[in-house]
């Protein structure tokens, strides 16, 4: 019988039929040793290892398993008791907590002087372990390896206490900021990262102590490292529990964020050594001591994917936090519009056409009972300034804050569909557009075509608009190619899949949030099944009422849904034949009040009725004619 570990031979004994039968040898080997019982049931069953010897002692770790699962009781039956809980290691602290500093003035620049003691000696160990216990929020508990504790005084007191110690062996965030590959992550990170794992400041009313604290320990860290270990210090790294700290003093100090953990300890599990408190994941914190680490050992530039954006080292974002303060400014705010007067100027804007949704800018003035005129030429600047940033720099910002959004929550709907903004009537003042359509005379519809990223919750309480890009399409002509000569990236379809993938890299960046994306039956099926297999971070729906064929003629025609049927059984996906699995959302500004009456919105929402108004003012005006762009 194969077994290699104690996971699986607890899975071999704990079968009901096998189960049984030791109850009953339990009984007929009374008054045994727990491992002589485990050798007579590895020679009953023929747990051999690959060499031929019996598993004598993995079979006795996977019986008191057994008996801690309440599936076997070897109290009664054994000579055996379980084992004792081990207290947990607490360090030797002093009797009486260290005296706070006394008098401390309110700047670092005000103190006489710091000077640095290293604990080499009991007394200091003592202090240290003491202040460290009592006033951080992790304890004095150091991780393995060479650790330098230090203390900071001052002539008020003990000021401050630190320690470092060598790195994490292996932290996949840090290893892609760095551009480790793994054999150089073995070989070098020891060698060139020391880690900041405690800092204990005792005075924070003394401003800028935290930053001085920082700087002369670090640069007597990487004497003591390079000296004594043989340790040249490029980086530093260091965790912060985002849940008590916001990191501040690291930053000041010139270290930069690079994301969050998953929340794990040093032996990589999810929980305390109790089995229920969770581990918090922490901010990382990373300061690079030489500029050119990565030429000087050969290593490469990381990836951009690896690179975590950031908007998920800001946290996520509730939709009652959405609506503090100037909502307008905070989503325009991270635009990269070259000017931070024109973030501004654009939320101004914003916050215009938002109070009168059907008013043309002139119009919208108008109605503002101050500053009316001000905010219709800081309107037309911003159309004027068009070719300074484009549509995905004014989206920016919005898309940003809607990923954090999406981050709050556990499971959201992504909707992919495409819109089209008709400018027929308007040909003299609208340049570059593109065929939209055709009216039953023949004549061409122009405009532009508008593909969307739309994001709502699974209660239909939408999120924000993830992505927007536009398109300009023509009809076409004699002598173009078939649409199977055409290579896949060039297709018109093709925009389905490259939406696909971008949420895929997004959704990669928040773990705890479920993302499900909508596709409708215009997408390209056949690379879309193709793309499935390689999308670990999302799960894709497409929405089909109608079977089609989709190739072959006669009797050997292949249908949609015959198809689909097929893929289901190779491992595909889930197939629901003849009914929409989920609507996509449509026109979103132009057919805002059709979504309303079918159910597909909910406009009473706080977030969606600040955003786009209350819901009276989108009803359709009498005589109104529903083409071009709301």
């Amino acid at each position: 019988m194969d077994t290699h570990d104690v996971s699986t031979l607890k899975r071999t004994l704990s079968a009901p039929d096998v189960l049984e039968r030791v109850r009953q040898w339990l009984l007929e080997q009374a008054g045994r040793t727990l491992l002589q019982f485990a050798y007579f049931l590895c020679a009953a069953l023929n747990l051999r290892n690959p060499d031929g010897r019996y598993r004598d002692h993995t079979c006795a770790r996977a019986l008191e398993d057994l008996h801690r699962d309440g599936l076997l009781d070897l109290q009664g039956s054994l000579r055996w008791e379980p084992p004792r809980e081990k207290r947990p290691c607490r360090p030797r602290c002093l009797p009486e907590p260290v005296p706070l500093p006394k008098g401390v003035p309110d700047s670092v620049e005000k103190i006489g002087g710091i000077w640095i003691v290293r604990v080499s000696t009991d007394l200091e160990l003592l202090t240290w372990n003491t202040a460290v216990e009592n006033e951080h929020d992790v304890g004095a508990k150091v991780p393995p390896g060479h650790a330098l504790r230090l203390l900071f005084y001052s002539g008020h007191g003990l000021l401050a206490c630190m320690c470092f110690s060598p790195p994490a062996d292996a932290l996949g965030l840090r290893d892609n900021w760095i551009g480790f590959t793994p054999e150089q992550r073995d070989a070098l990170a020891r060698k060139i990262i020391i880690s900041n794992s405690r800092l204990l400041i005792r005075a924070e009313e003394c401003r800028n102590l935290a930053s001085k604290v920082i700087s002369m320990g670090e640069d007597f860290a990487r004497k003591v490292f390079k000296d004594e270990w043989g340790v040249d210090a490029c980086l530093i790294e260091t965790f912060v529990n985002p849940e008590k700290h916001d990191g501040t003093n690291y930053k000041a100090a010139g270290y930069e964020l690079i994301g969050m953990t998953e929340g794990r300890d040093d032996n990589g599990e999810n929980v305390r050594k109790d089995g229920e408190t969770p581990v918090p994941p922490k901010m990382l914190f990373m300061k690079v001591l030489v500029p050119d680490f990565r030429e000087r050992f050969g290593i490469g530039q990381p990836r951009e994917e690896d690179i975590p954006p950031g908007w998920s080292l800001e946290g996520p974002l509730g939709i009652s936090e959405s609506l503090d303060g100037d909502l307008f400014m905070q989503e325009f705010a991270g635009c990269p519009l070259g000017d931070r007067r024109r973030n501004g100027r654009l939320a101004t804007t914003a916050g215009l056409f938002h109070a009168n949704p059907a008013r043309t800018v002139c119009g919208a003035a108008r109605a503002e009972a101050t500053g009316g005129r001000a905010a219709m030429k800081g309107a037309y600047r911003i159309f004027e300034s068009g070719q300074a940033f484009g549509m995905a720099d004014v989206m920016q910002g919005d898309s940003d804050r809607t990923c954090r959004r999406m981050m709050f929550h556990d499971h959201v709907y992504v909707s992919l569909d495409r819109t089209h903004l008709d400018f027929t009537p308007k040909p003299r003042t609208c340049r570059g557009m593109g065929v939209v359509g055709r009216k039953q005379t023949g004549t061409a519809s122009k405009g532009v075509g508008i593909f969307s990223a739309w994001v709502t919750t699974v209660g239909d309480v939408p999120l924000g608009i993830l992505r927007s890009d536009c398109e300009i399409t023509h009809f076409k002509k004699k002598g173009d190619p078939r649409p199977g000569d055409v290579p896949p990236e060039k297709r018109k379809s093709f925009i389905w899949i490259r939406f696909v993938r971008w949420v895929n890299g997004i959704a990669r960046w928040m773990p705890g949030t479920k993302v499900t994306i909508l596709c409708d039956r215009e997408s390209d099926f056949g690379g879309l099944l193709t793309e499935i297999v390689l999308l670990p971070s999302v799960e894709v729906v497409v929405r089909a009422k109608v079977d089609r064929a989709v190739e072959g003629e006669g009797r050997r025609r292949q249908t949609l849904f015959r198809l689909m049927a097929r893929k289901e059984e190779s491992g595909y996906g889930t197939f629901m034949k003849g009914s929409v699995v989920l609507a996509s959302i449509k026109g979103f500004l132009k057919r805002l009040h059709a979504l309303r009456d079918c159910g597909l919105i909910k406009l009473d929402d706080p977030l969606w009725t600040k955003l786009f108004g209350e819901p009276h003012q989108w009803q359709r005006a009498p005589g109104a004619v529903e083409r071009g762009a709301t």
